[in-house]
């Protein structure tokens, strides 16, 4: 790669996240002045600048957009790669993840803000009980052993909910598989120190 085409990478990222901080700023401060329900998408993307489909490329909903968080559906080449499995159960479980959620570094605002209004978890949590589900199927489909599965997804799961609640939560795909790695490590080790 050369280096202009490694600047134009850096770049475009950059533009990406500036985009979607721009989406999840104004959205957040809409729904904290009016509420979720007194907020529509067109006027979040009237303030962001940007057209529906372009929040709709970062966010599949009003709320998602709020807590800074989207969840993407598991394509088939990634499923294909999964089964395949290149590492360990779990670590290609945290890659996974990595590869399909994305957040913003969490915050006491947006803390506040959820507690406040308990809407914004619906969507939120519907969206992960719809990977863990994909999830579990398709380390059931890898192992042969749902029980397996399910405790490798259930181990994953909590690191990134345990991620996504610390304060220096990590921005980006790579960064936020190898955090789940290390998260996943250290409950182990924690485990493991406790029998």
């Amino acid at each position: 790669m050369s280096t202009s085409e490694a600047g134009t990478g850096g770049l475009r990222e950059h533009k990406k996240r500036a985009t979607r901080t721009a989406i999840h700023d104004t959205a957040l401060s809409l729904v904290s002045d009016r509420g979720i329900d007194g907020v529509t998408v067109e006027e979040i993307c009237e303030r962001a600048e940007v057209s529906q489909r372009t929040f709709f490329n970062y966010y599949p909903s009003k709320a998602a957009a709020v807590l800074g968080m989207s969840i993407h559906t598991i394509g088939a080449p990634d499923r294909r790669r999964f089964l395949a499995g290149r590492d360990g159960l779990v670590g290609d479980l945290c890659d996974l993840v990595g590869a399909h959620v994305e957040a913003l570094p969490d915050s006491a605002g947006l803390k506040r803000l959820a507690s406040c209004q308990p809407g914004l978890l619906g969507d939120v949590g519907r969206r992960m009980d719809e990977l863990r589900g994909d999830l579990t199927g398709l380390a059931s489909q890898r192992t042969g052993n749902p029980r397996t599965a399910r405790m490798a997804v259930s181990l994953v799961i909590s690191a990134l909910g345990f991620t996504l609640q610390s304060a220096d939560a990590p921005e980006g795909r790579r960064a936020l598989s190898t955090t789940l790695r290390h998260v996943v490590q250290e409950m182990g080790d924690l485990a493991r120190s406790q029998q």
